[in-house]
């Protein structure tokens, strides 16, 4: 068991002379971590009581908090884990990974005054996950120092082949065995906090009085649904890339269906969507998701092809008892939003494709998890209570949807499903091979 520090400084300061260790025992590597645990816990606190004016930054800073929190139970795991092995190293370069993600909403202003027990009273918070950043990066490195020799298996090749998931209309996660939809916090522009928020309000006002104006219609009932996701999505103030794709569905709908609008509805409808376009456009992940998209090389024929794996890759999911609802429904959206002007039906097009890459990589990922190191035999995960049932139809549909990608995969950077492919039918061929047997 790893030995708590005398005070956050100490545990501080032992990550910095870890940094220039040339080579790293295994008692030092999990003193490191639980150094590391130890100042991960003290920042999250911190932030979580974090005083601030700003309303938006409190949340922000409480957020982070628990975001921190989450990769403290990753380490703590690690830790418990007798053996280091080429897995143990695996989830240490996630973790620093993670952490880097997670640093880049940190303000210069989160300043934690309560921190330390001496002299630095007002440490920068960036500062300290800069600091554990680089002493993860020093247990990483001593895998290639001495560390345990690299042995190959295919838990090491599907988490090699696997990145983690990418900015898109949706992430995933399994919890218990079944899949969900994972809500992504939104990320504003350097200075748009303000007019993102305010803007989202009046869109909701907005939406509230359109929703009402096509309940009084006689138009089609699709418009007045179509409104109401956008309403629940905006009402949550995250997951930007799948409002703004709903925005495009919108629009195209009200094209569609303009014959049986009042020209007033019409109106407030397009300047609806219009306000939709300018709010999602305060966000660095819309901007980067319509970057990547007008890069991807899409052509025409590929868009038809990715609205039908789509549809039937809902089909499949709405099957199963260990996949949330909405999973298949955003699948159906996205397929919905292909339709009207090209450069719109280009990125729906791309949002299915990030949508399907996050979507095997949440599946292939805890797969990876379910079988041992050796590769020879199934975890003691899957022996429990239809685990292997949960693992064989997830897989399953994580196979059909490469294979519906397989085609575009490298023109729209999604190559890696190709080389996942291979590994994710050998470890489907393991756990049926190990069901039959017992």
């Amino acid at each position: 068991m790893v030995s708590s520090p005398l005070d956050i400084h100490d545990a501080v300061q032992a990550l910095v002379e870890i940094e220039t260790a040339n080579r790293v025992s295994p008692d030092e590597l999990y003193e490191a971590l639980g150094n590391i645990l130890y100042v991960l816990d003290a920042t999250s606190k911190e932030l979580g009581e974090f005083v601030t004016r700003s309303k938006y930054e409190a949340q922000e800073t409480r957020h982070v908090a628990s975001l921190l929190v989450d990769v403290s139970s990753r380490i703590s795991i690690l830790i418990d884990k007798k053996d280091i092995d080429d897995g143990w190293f695996d989830e240490v370069i996630y973790i620093g990974n993670e952490l880097e993600r997670i640093k880049g909403r940190f303000r210069s202003s989160w300043v934690l005054p309560n921190i330390f027990d001496k002299s630095e009273s007002n440490i920068r918070s960036d500062s300290i996950v800069t600091v554990i950043i680089r002493a993860l990066r020093t247990v990483a490195r001593a895998r290639q120092n001495g560390g345990p020799a690299k042995t190959s298996s295919l838990r090491d090749e599907l988490l090699k082949n696997t990145p983690v998931q990418k900015i898109g209309p949706a992430q995933f996660g399994i919890t218990d065995g079944v899949l969900k939809i994972v809500p992504q916090d939104p990320v504003p522009m350097e200075g748009a906090e303000l007019a993102a928020n305010q803007a989202r309000e009046v869109l909701l006002e907005v939406g509230a009085k359109l929703r009402a104006e096509l309940e009084r219609s006689n138009c089609d009932p699709r418009l007045a649904s179509a409104v109401d996701s956008l309403h629940a999505s905006l009402s949550t103030g995250r997951d930007i890339i799948r409002t703004g794709l709903l925005a495009v569905s919108l629009e195209n709908m009200r094209a569609a269906y303009a014959h049986e609008l009042h020209d007033a509805v019409s109106a407030m409808m397009m300047g609806y969507s219009h306000g939709l376009n300018l709010y999602v456009g305060q966000h660095y992940e819309w901007r980067k998701f319509v970057e990547n998209a007008a890069l991807a090389d899409l052509d025409d024929n590929d868009i038809p092809d990715l609205k039908r794996m789509a549809t039937e890759l809902s089909t499949i999911l709405e099957t199963r008892d260990n996949v949330d609802p909405e999973v298949p429904k955003t699948l159906l959206v996205l397929s919905d939003a292909i339709s009207g002007p090209k450069k719109a039906m280009r990125r729906a097009a791309f949002g299915i494709v990030r949508t399907v890459e996050n979507l095997t990589s949440a599946i292939l990922r805890w797969s990876a998890n379910l079988v041992v190191d050796t590769g020879v035999q199934t975890s003691s995960l899957l022996a429990k209570g239809g685990s292997r049932a949960i693992a064989i139809g997830l897989l399953g549909a994580a196979l059909h949807a490469i294979i519906g990608i397989e085609p575009i995969a490298a023109g729209v950077g999604a190559a890696w499903l190709i080389h996942a492919k291979k590994t994710a039918e050998k470890i489907k061929e393991l756990i049926v091979s190990d069901d039959e047997k017992g």
